[in-house]
């Protein structure tokens, strides 16, 4: 039932970015097609792999560095504090998330 539940939770997370992104003037990585990692990069160089046509940061753990861990094709970073995250991020509950 967790599983689901969290499964349902990130759809709708997806979605929301979706959204968003529809009504942001650059497109964002995850909604741009591609046929290889040139179509990502050129977007964001964050977003080196083109998995399953459309752009992700990682495809596995070990592309994140340690301790950090992938997760539906993004980073979920660890954290002590802010300083571990990227600009416009800060550290809740030791990850790394968007303020």
């Amino acid at each position: 039932m967790a599983n689901r539940t969290r499964a349902l939770m990130r759809s709708s997370i997806a979605v929301g970015f979706i959204a968003v992104g529809a009504f942001t003037c650059a497109p964002s990585p995850r909604s741009v097609a591609c046929s290889n990692r040139g179509d990502c990069e050129k977007v964001d160089r964050a977003f080196g792999y083109c998995f399953e046509h459309r752009c992700v940061e990682c495809i596995e753990s070990s592309s994140c560095g340690y301790p950090n861990r992938c997760l539906d094709g993004f980073c979920e970073r660890r954290c002590s504090d802010e300083r571990d995250c990227r600009a416009g991020e800060l550290c809740r509950a030791g990850k790394c998330e968007a303020r």
